[in-house]
């Protein structure tokens, strides 16, 4: 019992000189830390090279806000709670908007899962493509009223993402390969052109691409286009994943 007494304070000792090891070079670090920057804080209107600054995840948050700048400017932070005001009350009327407004169900119906994306032509908004994420791509030419399937004849109906040329309307890109983070989602075989607005289709390249997110056409240069591409999701590092320009 009494070698049992004895070993409590030892136990309680030893704990408090190893805490003190511990705590002592941080305490040590922020004391001479304070000291360090002292000088430099009187010599530079408060102010701490960035050099010799111990950094903390407050001073962090504030230079994204100070950004290029050391300090916030007073105008600039008060012309940005006008902004703000603004921004808020013309949230208010879209509000209203908003609610004064009607929708309804314009389709696809008869595809399982989810559209992955949408595009319409910029000159002619009757025409909306709809890529479906395991049904293929759908065509409207009335905005939407009526739908028809164009992609049923290839091999690769999930889809993730198509897009049209904006100077030509029967000029279509669809990439194949659903990349939204489920369960249940496919992967496609690259990238389809159509040049008849979706009466056929041929495969113009990335096979191996697995999944695409999206597809940009460039409004300038139609000719050139880019595709965002996730590659395989389950099967570790892929070498397919990345941009490319064509």
């Amino acid at each position: 019992m009494k070698k049992f007494v004895l070993i409590i304070p030892v136990v309680f000792l030893a704990f408090l000189a190893v805490y003190w090891l511990q705590m002592r070079p941080a305490q040590e670090s922020w004391r001479s830390y304070r000291a360090r920057t002292a000088g430099y804080q009187m010599k530079n209107n408060g102010k701490i090279p960035k050099s010799i600054r111990l950094e903390r995840p407050s001073d962090w948050f504030y230079r994204q806000r100070a950004y290029p700048y050391d300090t916030i400017p007073i105008e600039q932070h008060r012309q940005a709670v006008v902004e703000a005001r603004q921004m808020k009350a013309a949230a208010e009327a879209l509000k209203l908007d908003v609610a004064a407004s009607v929708w309804s169900e314009a389709g696809p119906t008869n595809i399982p899962g989810r559209i992955t994306d949408i595009a319409v032509h910029p000159s002619y908004p009757d025409i909306i493509y709809a890529a479906c994420a395991v049904g293929g791509v759908f065509k409207s030419t009335n905005r939407g009223a009526s739908w028809a399937p164009v992609f049923d004849d290839q091999g690769a109906p999930t889809m993730g993402a198509v897009a049209v040329d904006p100077t030509n309307p029967l000029i279509v890109y669809a990439g194949t390969g659903e990349v939204n983070p489920a369960g249940d989602t496919y992967e496609g075989d690259g990238i389809y052109k159509s040049t008849d607005g979706g009466l056929t289709w041929t495969n113009v390249g990335l096979p191996l691409s697995y999944r695409i997110g999206r597809i940009i056409v460039d409004p300038l240069y139609p000719d050139t286009i880019y595709v965002a591409v996730l590659g395989s999701r389950w099967s570790g590092p892929n070498p397919y994943r990345g941009v490319y320009r064509s």
